[in-house]
């Protein structure tokens, strides 16, 4: 992995935001800071960085020296055990001699652990750390861009007559060979000018790389001079560093204050606009979550990515390359070692965005005088997440480089991301038909703002239209989910179904803050049973729950295609409730060849329209004291569940 950044900060503009920006954002306490000074003989300021682990658990941190005002070194900086308190190691370099010349530096790619290939203005060099020796091969390039390496295949880009080259040297012993295709769009034309080798067989791999100047992330296949091209949405512009991250895709930092995904492999581009205005990004690490330095508010930052993609289908163009030979030079550079002792600092953090925008963390650096930590530049994630915050809590530790020379540092912060809180709610089924006086059920799903779910989440659950008495909470399972099911209205109606995520438990008041969903419910008549028919002879008639005597009688028939015919007489004697109901039949169900329920529609007393809802049970010949009946009207009459004082049920169904 690679970070290169530039101290040259006037090379890279300032541009005006030009898209919405996230939630305000909000404070989450204290970033925890280790930072070390430097002695000015290992160089400075430093500049490019990148984290390599070591095999025997630990990490080296090698970074450049930024080469504008005294020649430029590379420093392998060793971080002491424990990391905020034992004195870190370091050895230097003066790759290109002591008394050499200056030369301003780009970036710097790190192999085994033992040799850094560098690009500065003059050169590539790759410089051996164990046998204190370098080679220069003089390409006469230019360049600070970027630099990637692949198997001894280096990549940079640069300036030219035609709007930007994409170069490989194949560095040999002493001397290399050096091929160049002219992809144009200002290739290499800002400083760190990204470049990054992407997944593939060595070397054979393709190679990303920013054209700043029209807005372009480009793809370069060496084995078909193919190039890809996809272009940035509107408002993101001036593509600079880039990088990839362990799924193959392009992260880019861009002029515009905006981090950029790029999907090779799906072609989608998701945009994320850093939260502070006039933040200037320079670096970016991406390994899962996105480390960024702003070198213009002078923070470091941290992107838990998610967000809306766009499609933006790619060009394709062969570009033919030109291939000459490069002198190298050879050189051995005797090294000098030191110490650098810790110093434990806090930053003001805050927290910004959502799970479908992304989430920001950012941290102020130390700005105490009088050497106040200023200029971030480049930035990687610590290969050794050690960490000193509190137990239990999300954080990533990232080091990065200050370009400021007065102050010559590089420091460590832990980005601690905000604790989870419920964020969404989401109702399953949102819409769904069932027959009357069955079970519906929703499914609450309740996930945090970095869009995992989150569980012993109380939701509160709240019934109204024709279900009146449905509500309840429920503690979600480690999915996030919980299920609510309550029975359906005898008769047909709608429900509304509200759920919310309770922060508050057993207020049961929604806050302004919880996360809520809403779903629907429609209830109608169940279908017919063909060949079931229910007839109610010999004069049936029942005591009701009120004491009075109710006479009835029907013949209700599905045929067998379905269709429903019959009458139903209902009369309530009195003194109670005394009514008179007739009525068609609508629907008659057989459960069973004992049990039926009859759906109609009737007036009462001659007037009116109600649904009711016969049930009867036929269980034996003749009925009396044995078979039941029971009558439910839409106006609240309720017979009750009753056996025959006299009469007959009989149910058949073919």
């Amino acid at each position: 992995m690679r970070r290169l950044i530039s101290t040259l900060l006037s090379a890279c503009a300032v541009v005006t935001l030009v898209t919405a920006a996230s939630a305000q954002p909000v404070s989450i306490g204290t970033a925890t800071f280790i930072e070390w000074d430097i002695p000015a003989t290992a160089g400075q300021p430093p500049a490019a960085l990148e984290v390599v682990p070591t095999t025997a658990g630990g990490r080296n941190v090698y970074y450049l020296t930024e080469g504008s005002t005294q020649p430029p070194r590379v420093v392998r900086f060793t971080p002491g055990n424990p990391i905020g308190t034992a004195s870190a190691s370091w050895r230097s370099w003066a790759y290109g001699g002591a008394t050499g010349p200056i030369a301003p530096t780009g970036g710097l790619k790190v192999r085994d652990n033992l040799v850094v290939f560098i690009r500065d203005t003059q050169a590539i060099t790759r410089l051996n750390t164990n046998m204190n020796n370098r080679v220069r091969y003089l390409d006469g390039l230019g360049s600070r861009s970027d630099l990637a390496e692949d198997n001894n295949n280096v990549y940079t880009t640069g300036p030219s007559g035609t709007g930007g080259i994409l170069q490989r040297l194949l560095a040999g012993s002493t001397s290399g060979t050096v091929t160049r295709w002219p992809v144009g769009g200002g290739a290499g034309s800002v400083y760190l000018s990204g470049v990054a080798v992407g997944p593939g067989a060595p070397g054979a791999k393709l190679v990303y790389f920013s054209q700043p100047t029209d807005n372009q992330i480009g793809q370069l296949n060496p084995a078909t001079n193919n190039v890809r091209r996809w272009l940035l949405p509107p408002g993101v512009i001036q593509p600079r560093q880039l990088d990839l991250d362990a799924q193959g895709k392009v992260w880019v930092v861009a002029g515009s204050g905006h981090l950029v995904r790029l999907d090779p492999a799906t072609n989608m581009v998701t945009p994320y606009l850093i939260p502070t205005p006039g933040s200037n990004p320079m670096g970016v690490g991406p390994n899962g979550l996105i480390g960024f330095t702003e070198t213009g508010t002078n923070k470091v930052g941290m992107l838990i990515p998610d967000g809306a993609q766009v499609l933006v289908p790619p060009t394709n163009q062969t570009i033919l390359p030109t291939t000459t030979g490069v002198p190298g030079v050879l050189a051995t550079i005797p090294p000098i070692d030191g110490v650098a002792a810790p110093i434990m600092k806090t930053g003001p953090a805050t927290s910004s965005g959502t799970a479908a925008t992304g989430i920001f963390v950012e941290a102020q650096l130390p700005l105490a005088p009088p050497t106040p930590s200023t200029t971030p530049l480049a930035i990687e994630d610590d290969t050794v997440q050690s960490l000193t915050t509190p137990p239990g809590a999300f954080a990533r530790a990232y080091f990065y480089s200050l370009g400021n020379p007065a102050t010559n540092r590089i420091g460590r912060v832990e980005l601690v991301r905000p604790a989870p809180e419920p964020t969404t709610l989401t109702l399953q089924p949102k819409t769904m038909t069932n027959p009357v006086g069955t079970q519906h059920c929703v499914t609450a799903t309740v996930k945090d703002q970095y869009g995992e779910p989150m569980q012993g989440v109380n939701v509160e659950f709240r019934v109204t239209g024709s279900v009146t008495t449905a509500s309840g909470e429920v503690t979600t399972n480690a999915a996030g989910q919980v299920t609510f099911c309550y029975t359906g209205p005898p008769f047909p109606g709608g429900d509304a179904i509200h759920a919310w995520a309770d922060y508050d438990p057993n207020d049961d008041q929604q806050g302004v803050d919880e996360p809520f969903d809403d779903a629907t419910k429609t209830w109608v008549f169940p279908v017919s049973t063909p060949g079931c028919e229910v007839k109610i002879t010999n004069g049936g008639w029942i005591i009701t729950d009120a004491g009075d005597r109710a006479s009835f009688g029907g013949n209700a028939k599905v045929d067998a295609v379905g269709n429903v015919s019959g009458q139903e007489e209902y009369q309530d004697h009195g003194p109670a409730a005394p009514m008179n109901l007739h009525g068609n039949v609508l629907v008659v169900v057989c459960t069973s060849t004992t049990e039926a329920t009859i759906y109609g529609q009737a007036t009462i007393d001659g007037a009116g329209s109600f649904f009711y809802r016969i049930k009867v049970r036929d269980l034996a010949e003749p009925g009396k004291g044995m078979d039941t009946y029971e009558l439910l009207v839409d106006n609240g009459y309720y017979s009750g569940d009753k056996k025959l004082e006299g009469g007959n049920v009989q149910i058949h169904k073919n």
